[in-house]
């Protein structure tokens, strides 16, 4: 596994799903604290798991299960360190065990790990059908 490769898709995926959760947040009115908002991020997740994870795979082949579980841990690591870093100053006045304590916020961590791990399945040759040209 390339893990430079791996980090470089953790951080496409954070800073996409950070702008993503500035727009919901300015523009829709939504609080991070809500549980509408938590909603919105994990169905937005989806889409931005499955294109980082493709792109990551484009030069790691062949993909496997195994493979995407340790992509969606790098993710994580990598979502949780940027959290550290540039979230929990500003949004629980620097209490880690108040920000981290959130169900709805390990709820997305536990979806993003199995989704990565889902990509890993999907996108290797054996369950995807190739293209007739």
């Amino acid at each position: 596994m390339n893990y430079s490769r791996a980090l470089g898709a953790g951080f496409i995926f954070y800073i996409v799903l950070s702008l993503l959760a500035i727009i919901l947040m300015e523009f829709a009115g939504l609080d991070w604290s809500e549980g509408a908002f938590h909603i919105f991020m994990a169905i937005l997740s989806i889409p931005i798991v499955l294109a980082s994870a493709k792109w990551h795979f484009k030069n790691d082949s062949p993909p496997t299960p195994g493979k995407g579980a340790m992509l969606g841990l790098v993710a994580i690591i990598v979502s949780i360190v940027a959290d550290l870093l540039l979230r929990v100053p500003n949004q629980t006045a620097g209490s880690v065990a108040a920000f981290f304590a959130d169900w709805r916020l390990l709820a997305e961590y536990i979806l993003i790990f199995l989704l990565f791990t889902y990509a890993g399945f999907e996108f290797d040759d054996t369950y995807t059908s190739e293209s007739k040209e």
